[in-house]
């Protein structure tokens, strides 16, 4: 089971909650969930991130479904980056220190990529890749959040 429901005989169509995935447990959760879904559906990931950091100021308690989101959000945005022209997320969001938990990186090559959205938790130094060996350079040197 995935975050995604995918279209007969193409490619998952992004933010189509499957419930079970994401527990929105208020009205502002809800809300939320809406707001965001509307951003991508708009392809203005920058604002979904920038509403899902200020969700995480009111309520820090939530960081794990803001976490989960906030994968789903980078994910679709690089993966639509590449085929379409699409606003570049500023700096001061991509890089907020809060989004470090849904990173991998490389001390190697220093790239970084996102982990995929799941059910565990995020925690600085509980990620893991399929291999433990870096996408890029292909080194087995991978740690948990960004370089700085």
């Amino acid at each position: 089971m995935g975050l995604f429901k995918k279209k007969s005989g193409g490619k998952p169509k992004p933010f189509e909650f499957i419930q079970e995935e994401v527990k929105a447990n208020s009205e502002s959760e809800q809300a939320l969930l809406k707001q965001v879904e509307q951003y991508h559906h708009q392809k203005n990931f920058e604002y979904a991130l920038a509403e899902l950091l200020l969700y995480f100021n009111m309520h820090p308690e939530r960081d794990q479904f803001v976490l989960f989101l906030a994968a789903t959000t980078l994910r679709s945005y690089f993966r639509e980056s590449e085929t379409e022209n699409i606003n570049v997320i500023a700096s001061p969001i991509l890089n907020d220190k809060r989004l470090d938990p849904i990173f991998m990186s490389c001390t190697s090559c220093y790239s970084y990529w996102i982990l995929p959205p799941m059910r565990a938790s995020y925690a600085v130094g509980s990620g893991s890749s399929n291999s433990n060996s870096c996408p890029f350079c292909g080194k087995k040197s991978v740690q948990a959040g960004r370089m700085r």
